[in-house]
């Protein structure tokens, strides 16, 4: 009789915990990366009697569905990401005093201090993403993965302009002038102005000069800035450009402007009008960090106030064979396990196509309400006819009682 009080003891027990499995569900719908869990049973076996097995029960083994992706939801938040397709963010903490290494999904990221000043990017757990950082002296990304930081307070060094080049077609019917008048006088097309804006050896704007005068057939005087004087004012250079039958320019295909700017000329003449093109010149002005954000291969760029955009850090996914096999820890993040197996790290650009990192978005809970009320109402039930096996064993040993009296 007892044996059999044990069994609706354990179905009780048994649904109990299902019961408990789909509230965790219920309470994480709106839970960000959050993987829902289903309970099933198996049956034991009691002692042997007339060489047959007794039912002693069953026990619930809970299931975790690690490896069924949500839905994935634009937030418009430049340090959120979202993982499509096989794959888990990387993470540190701190647990116990040891650096631990964690798995998740949910790419709800911030910012935060570090004890060295810089921003860190962190989960809600703050828990350290980890990445391959890239470094600029190298122009590569360090092969070994770490906590993925960058400096908002040091602004990136100005860069000399060294390098130009300039662009147009000088008209070939203009009137002949003279290389003495003011060269803002474009009247007729015998005069052209050209100019770019550079940055000199103190880290300032500066624009560059080149004004030519139509003085010959095919030829033009140029006259254009030329290295700093005595004086502290540039020096003025003099030189004749000459152009071929076709109306390419001949010589010269380069002039040092200003401090030594190598600029390559791409003149011709051609028609009866200037027609400017797209001049072009390295350097900039010095720039702090107004935004962080990712790209669709994980990589992490900062942009700068001064136009400029520099890669952070390129962010890698971690693949287990069995991820359903993970250990779930506080905080929605996972950690590996012997029946998960080892993660395999792999970037964006490594995994071919089965995984991709959406920006802007986060990946929702893969619960599912409808499904959850629909396994509460079964479970329910399956837990008030298990007590009616306890009630009515209780009934029946009450008869048994009752003969012996």
């Amino acid at each position: 009789m007892l044996g059999n009080l044990a069994v609706g003891a354990t179905a009780m027990m048994g649904q109990a915990k299902a019961m408990e499995v789909i509230s965790a569900n219920i309470s994480n719908l709106n839970t960000n990366g959050y993987k829902a869990s289903n309970v099933q049973f198996k049956s034991i076996l009691g002692s042997k009697v007339a060489n047959e097995n007794q039912t002693a029960g069953m026990i619930p083994i809970q299931r975790q569905s690690v490896g069924t992706s949500g839905l994935i939801s634009n937030t418009g938040n430049n340090l959120d990401i979202a993982v499509s397709g096989r794959g888990m963010l990387i993470l540190t903490g701190q647990k116990n005093g040891k650096t631990n290494v964690y798995y998740g999904r949910d790419g709800s990221l911030h910012t935060q201090i570090a004890k060295d000043g810089r921003s860190e990017l962190v989960d809600k757990n703050n828990k350290n993403l980890q990445g391959f950082m890239y470094d600029e002296a190298t122009e590569t990304y360090l092969p070994t993965l770490s906590s993925v930081t960058f400096d908002e307070t040091k602004p990136m060094p100005f860069e000399t302009s060294t390098i130009a080049s300039m662009v147009g077609t000088l008209p070939a019917t203009s009137k002949v002038g003279t290389a003495s008048l003011d060269p803002t006088d474009q009247t007729a097309g015998k005069h052209v102005k050209m100019s770019v804006s550079a940055i000199n050896p103190a880290g300032q704007s500066q624009i560059l000069h080149l004004n030519l005068t139509h003085t010959g057939h095919k030829e033009w005087t140029m006259t254009y800035d030329g290295p700093v004087g005595k004086d502290g004012n540039p020096t003025t250079i003099t030189q004749q450009a000459k152009f071929d039958s076709h109306g390419d320019l001949v010589s010269p295909k380069k002039i040092d402007l200003g401090w030594g700017v190598s600029t390559t000329l791409h003149l011709s003449q051609n028609g009866n009008e200037y027609i400017p093109g797209r001049s072009d010149i390295n350097g900039h002005k010095p720039g702090y960090i107004n935004k962080v954000s990712f790209d669709d291969k994980g990589v992490l760029y900062a942009s700068f106030n001064n136009g400029h955009i520099r890669p952070i850090a390129k962010i890698p996914v971690a693949r287990f064979i069995n991820p359903n096999g993970l250990a779930a820890e506080n905080g929605n993040i996972y950690s590996e396990t012997d029946t998960s197996g080892s993660p395999l790290v792999n970037t964006i650009e490594e995994t071919n196509g089965t995984t991709k990192i959406v920006p802007n978005s986060v990946e929702l809970s893969n619960a599912d309400l409808s499904s959850s009320f629909s396994n509460m109402i079964k479970t329910q039930q399956a837990y008030s006819a298990a007590s009616k096996i306890i009630t009515t064993y209780d009934a029946m040993e009450q008869t048994a009682r009752e003969i012996v009296r």
